[in-house]
């Protein structure tokens, strides 16, 4: 999850930054907004959820960070 952070400042203005992979909570996504991700890509994070449509709803719900 430090990945996004780390290369955030090579990724050159106007480009969309996102961030892949070990994303598993409404925390995480919100942690990559705050860390300039402009969208996200969740893979495991839905596949393990028990319930996939509750999961996909929180995740959706996360704000965005401008």
């Amino acid at each position: 999850l430090g990945t996004v952070a780390r290369l955030r400042g090579m990724i050159p203005h106007g480009v969309t930054l996102v961030a892949e992979s070990g994303m598993h909570t409404v925390a995480d996504i919100h942690r990559m907004g705050q860390q300039g991700a402009s969208a996200v890509l969740i893979g495991e994070g839905l596949v393990v959820a028990p319930d996939i449509a509750e999961q996909v709803r929180l995740f959706s719900q996360v704000e965005r960070v401008l």
